[in-house]
């Protein structure tokens, strides 16, 4: 029902004839005569056709210019095209709707937080069945089976993902000191020592040659 139908009558007379309250919030002929219910004439029709003493022409609608249906007086009623006065209800229905999220967000959080929100969600959850889909983690590559759209197949798929993504920002190529071969190194933090060769292999052998030539100079 829409909520400005509460408070208002559900009946109306208008000319002798009786005009009955609709949940959209416009009121509709009740007469029995076809020719008065002829294309489910509503009051503010009937009271823009009375003042203007002639009838709405075809393909053409009873608009309300400010957009309130329960205001029928003759000079909120406009004559308007039915194709621009959807558009325009169309429009109206939306900001209609935009005010009316806005006015109860604030008491659907109120309502969520609830003892009684808190139940509802417990007893929701329960009886909410949930399809498995199959997945493949980006990870690993392994398939691996959930009840909602995920990225890895567990918690160690993830923090690995992640922390090969934040080395990927400091991977360089460098040349090897002691073999002149080309490898990636990462150096994250300042105080971490950059790498100098390519392996381990390669760092005992620059230092065997280092300690070497220091002997030779010392001699």
């Amino acid at each position: 029902m829409h909520p400005e139908t509460i408070l208002k009558p559900k009946n109306v007379i208008f000319n002798g004839i009786k005009y009955a309250l609709l949940s959209k919030g416009y009121y509709l002929s009740t007469s029995t005569k076809n020719s008065e219910r002829k294309k489910s004439k509503g009051l503010h029709v009937a009271i823009w056709e009375d003042f203007n003493e002639k009838k709405v022409r075809e393909g053409f609608h009873i608009h309300h210019i400010d957009g309130n249906t329960f205001n029928n007086n003759p000079l909120n009623l406009h004559e308007i095209e039915a194709t621009e006065h959807r558009k325009l209800q169309k429009n109206i229905d939306i900001e209609k709707c935009k005010k009316h999220l806005e006015n109860i967000r604030p008491l659907t959080k109120v309502w969520h937080r609830s003892e009684e929100g808190r139940k509802w969600h417990s007893e929701h959850g329960k009886n909410c069945v949930r399809k498995i889909i199959k997945l493949e983690c980006k990870q690993c590559g392994n398939e691996f089976e959930a009840k909602q759209k995920a990225k890895f197949c567990s918690r160690l798929c993830g923090e690995r993902s992640r922390y090969s993504l934040e080395l990927d920002k400091y991977r360089k190529e460098r040349i090897c000191e002691f073999c002149n071969k080309i490898f990636i190194t990462t150096k994250k933090h300042e105080y971490f020592k950059e790498r100098l060769t390519c392996s381990y292999s390669c760092s005992a052998k620059r230092s065997r040659l280092n300690d070497k030539l220091k002997k030779f100079k010392s001699e």
